[in-house]
Order: structure tokens, then C-alpha cells, then sequence
């Protein structure tokens, strides 16, 4: 061991990087420790901490402090450690500067793609929340996704940024596209904002319901069937299950695979988390006109690019749900990233923008550009890789 400084604790260092500091025990396996290969990712200490009988674990952590000092002065180390050296690293870190303290049984338990997020996640900057809308941002209109788009999505979420998409769509539309991005998001916001999903891996399908808000629908639907008699409307359950007077055009709800045809009075008795107005032989002058003239009282609603109306409780946005989100992660608001094209994306990104990044995509409309802090390409120009690839 290098006895070089004038510490009391045998150490030695190798590799080069962000400095982690490995707390070894008498009598322990070393070969647990290269099982990780510490030394390919960081600047290791490895420090050799006496029996538990001759230091107290204070103590011990102020020689561990004397170490740190002598190798890296004014660092603040990753520690890890296990048994004793767990309960020193945890001691060092409520007495001195430090980053991430792990539990070398923890790390061993990892599967390969969690630990490179682990490494990543302790040798990079810290991370973003990265809110990503579906349609028109991540996929195309044909519902494909680019390789370029792909390519930078799978970056970040190595990296250990937090990738969360935010959409419109159904709980049941939304987790079936996490096979083909190829990430597990831990929170995924549907509906709106008004159905937040946790990661679950206990439950089926791997997401478990979390914060859901839903409204009484029937008066907003009164309001909206009074001024479009020919509307269809459809209905999201706290279940995620859907209602609808009529079809829908293919692929342009989000809903689930099996929506129930109910008569309009069956949607009033039910409590939803999103409601969905749908005007065809409309146009969008028109529409917007008789929308102007609705009576839509203590919900919260968005106009798409064609005659519809999206509606959920008041106050219930994509925003909301994504600062729900970034709170529980723990997150700086600056370093918060979210992208969208669509009229229910602008409370979303007018909050980025306030202390982090807000970005319209290229064919978003003028009232979406204007809320944002910034424009990209279009979904065709792969206007969402480009903006992945700056972080």
C-alpha cells in the first residue's frame, strides 16, 4: 500500500476520472471488487479500513477526510463500500463534502445496463428531465421514429438524464412504445397530465397508475354537444378505459385497443380524466369560432391542428404532471428539458422555459413558438435529435 502522505489509513489509487473512493474490510473478497472494474470508469482510492474494534466510525471518517485530502484536495468523492465500510462511507458523507455513497452488494446486484446508468449517472454532469412529447416530436405522422432520433434518445437515458415522455395518449397507447424507443422511463405522463405512471416492475406491464385527476364531465360535454350536435366524443376512465359515441379516425386518439360505443347520456355519470371532442366537416375557423362560444367552466382544455377538443380537469396540464415528476426526482428546475409541437404542449414548455429550455418543434403552431425559448427542425427534419444532441 502507498504510504506516501501523512494520513493514518493505508490506501492506494488508480485509474483516472471522477474520483470514488472503494472502503475495503478485513477479510473481504477482493475479487467482488473486480467484478466492477472500477478503475476502467473512475480515479479509485482504495483505502483499507482497520477492524471495527479500533476506530470508532467517526473517527474513522475523519481519517477517510485525511486521505481524500492528501489525494484530491477539495474533491468530492463517490464512496463505496460494504458492512462496516458502508456505515463509514455513510458517516463520511454526513460529516464532510461527498457525492453518491452505494452499497457494494447493491452495485453487484445490478444488471449490466443498470450499472452503466450507475456509472454514467456518477461520472457525468448531473442530470436533466428530459419531457418529451409522442406524436409529432418522437414519431412521425406514420408513427415511425427515426434512427436519428433513436440514436440520441438512447444516449441520454445511458447518461442517467431522465427521459419521460408526456403525452395526450392512453396509459394503454403509451407503455407499448417503450419497446421499440427501447427505454424504461421511472414516470411516464399521459392523458394530459391528468394520469402520471410509476415504473413497477411487480405489476403487468411494468407501470403502475400513480397520480390520476379526474372531473365530472357532464356538464362541459352539455356545453360542447349544444354548440357541435354532430361531435363525437370519447371518455377516459380513472382506469384508463374509454368510451365513445362514435368511431374515431384511426390512429388519431391515443385511446386503447378496445374502446366500448356507449350513447352520449352513458358518458355523463362517470368520472374522467380526459374527455375528447371531435368535429369532422369543420373547418378550423369555424371551429375555433363555436369553441369561443362554449361555456368551458373549471376544466382545462386544448385545440388541436384538426376540429378537436381535448379536456380534462382544471388546472391538469402536461406542466403540472412534469413538475410532479421533476420534484420527486429531485431535479433543478434549470435543468429541465422539454419538447413538443402541439397546442397541449404549451403550458409544458412555458414552464421549461422559465429557468430551463423550452423547444417548439419546427411545424408547431405560432402560439406554441412564441411560449417556447426556442425552435428546432421539423419531426421530418429530425428536429427532436437535433435538440438532444446539445445536451
Amino acid at each position: 500500500m502507498n504510504q506516501t502522505y501523512p494520513v493514518l489509513l493505508d490506501f492506494a489509487v488508480s485509474g483516472t476520472g471522477t474520483l470514488l473512493v472503494a472502503l475495503h474490510v478485513p477479510g473481504e473478497n477482493r475479487r467482488s471488487w473486480d467484478r466492477l472494474m472500477l478503475e476502467s470508469h473512475f480515479r479509485v482510492i482504495h483505502v483499507d479500513l482497520p477492524r471495527p474494534a479500533a476506530h470508532d466510525v467517526l473517527t474513522l471518517a475523519d481519517d477517510l477526510h485525511a486521505v481524500v485530502e492528501a489525494v484530491a484536495p477539495g474533491h468530492r468523492p463517490r464512496l463505496v463500500g460494504q458492512s462496516i465500510g458502508a456505515v463509514v462511507a455513510a458517516a463520511y458523507a454526513a460529516a464532510h463534502p461527498a457525492g453518491e455513497v452505494a452499497n457494494l452488494d447493491q452495485l453487484l446486484e445490478l444488471s449490466v445496463v443498470d450499472f452503466r446508468r450507475w456509472v454514467a449517472r456518477s461520472t457525468s454532469t448531473p442530470a436533466w428531465l428530459v419531457a418529451l412529447d409522442i406524436d409529432g416530436t418522437l414519431l412521425r405522422e406514420d408513427g415511425s421514429v427515426s434512427d436519428a432520433v433513436l440514436t440520441q434518445v438512447h444516449r441520454l437515458d445511458a447518461a442517467g438524464h431522465h427521459v419521460v415522455l408526456t403525452t395526450g395518449r392512453s396509459a394503454a397507447t403509451t407503455v407499448p412504445l417503450l419497446d421499440r424507443l427501447g427505454i424504461t422511463p421511472q414516470f411516464l405522463v399521459c392523458a394530459n397530465g391528468a394520469v402520471t405512471l410509476h415504473r413497477d416492475l411487480d405489476v403487468p406491464g411494468g407501470y403502475r397508475r400513480g397520480r390520476v385527476e379526474s372531473f365530472d364531465p357532464a356538464d362541459v360535454l352539455r356545453s360542447i354537444r349544444a354548440h357541435l350536435p354532430d361531435a363525437r366524443f370519447a371518455a377516459e376512465d380513472n382506469h384508463g378505459r374509454y368510451r365513445l359515441t362514435e368511431p374515431f379516425p384511426f390512429g388519431t386518439t391515443g385511446f386503447d385497443d378496445e374502446p366500448v360505443q356507449v350513447a352520449f347520456e352513458d358518458l355523463l355519470g362517470h368520472p374522467a380524466t380526459r374527455v375528447v371532442a371531435f368535429a369532422p366537416g369543420h373547418d378550423m375557423t369555424d371551429f375555433l369560432s363555436v369553441v369561443g362560444k362554449m361555456s368551458l367552466r373549471r376544466v382545462s382544455f386544448a385545440v388541436g391542428c384538426t376540429p378537436w377538443l381535448d379536456l380534462a380537469a382544471e388546472g391538469v396540464n402536461k406542466a403540472r404532471a412534469a413538475e410532479g415528476v421533476r420534484a420527486e426526482l429531485g431535479v433543478p428546475r434549470e435543468r429541465v428539458l422539454a419538447v413538443g409541437d402541439g397546442h397541449n404542449d404549451l403550458e409544458l414548455l412555458a414552464w421549461a422555459a422559465e429557468r430551463g429550455r423550452g423547444v417548439a418543434m419546427g411545424q408547431s403552431p405560432a402560439e406554441l413558438i412564441a411560449a417556447a425559448g426556442e425552435l428546432t427542425g421539423t419531426v421530418h427534419e429530425d428536429g427532436l435529435a437535433q435538440v438532444l444532441a446539445t445536451l
